[in-house]
């Protein structure tokens, strides 16, 4: 039996575990030295954390059982000293939620379901999407350096150039990084 993911004790802690997975996977990425079926498997990890933060940040219909920027239990009761970087992380998180691109729709369509567009080629911006993302999570993960990290944490990752992905599940237009 494998533990699906550390034990998270507040929400708090499982947006700081989507950051570091995120990390994880992106750097794993950046290094590349991996097999295809490897790059295909990270990619999707990427695609995944990826999405749950820009639903977190951006989503503009969240469920009410989701964690999202607009409801500060994330916090896990801290307050941020400016409460406008919750509204402006909002604003940054739905532009890339909303992304025709890289957005969750987008992202759940090759990724979440069994769908017919997962036969088409689809290359991921993969160093865009993480540095756009970065940008918010170097303002994010302040407000919650109160709250502890059980598991190993991970440093953010740059991509220096442009590096892409595909998530095609058919024989041929599969890429490698």
């Amino acid at each position: 039996m494998y533990a699906s993911r550390p034990d998270k004790l507040s929400h708090g802690q499982t947006i700081l575990y989507e950051i570091d997975m995120f990390r994880f996977v992106a750097g794993r990425l950046l290094i590349g030295k991996l097999s295809e079926e490897e790059t295909w498997t990270f990619i999707e990890d990427f695609l995944l954390h990826y999405r749950n933060l820009i639903d977190f940040l951006g989503h503009d219909d969240p469920r009410r059982t989701d964690l999202h920027i607009s409801e500060p239990d994330f916090l896990d009761g801290s307050q941020p000293k400016d409460p406008t970087i919750l509204r402006k992380l909002n604003a940054s998180g739905t532009r890339l939620w909303e992304d025709k691109d890289t957005g969750s729709d987008v992202i759940a369509k090759y990724l979440h379901h069994c769908t017919m567009k997962r036969t088409e080629s689809k290359s991921w911006p993969v160093g865009t999407m993480n540095d756009n993302l970065e940008a918010l999570l170097s303002e994010l993960e302040p407000l919650l350096v109160h709250v502890a990290r059980p598991w190993r944490t991970h440093p953010a990752v740059r991509f220096l150039g442009p590096a892409s992905a595909s998530t095609a599940s058919g024989p041929k237009g599969y890429t490698s990084l």
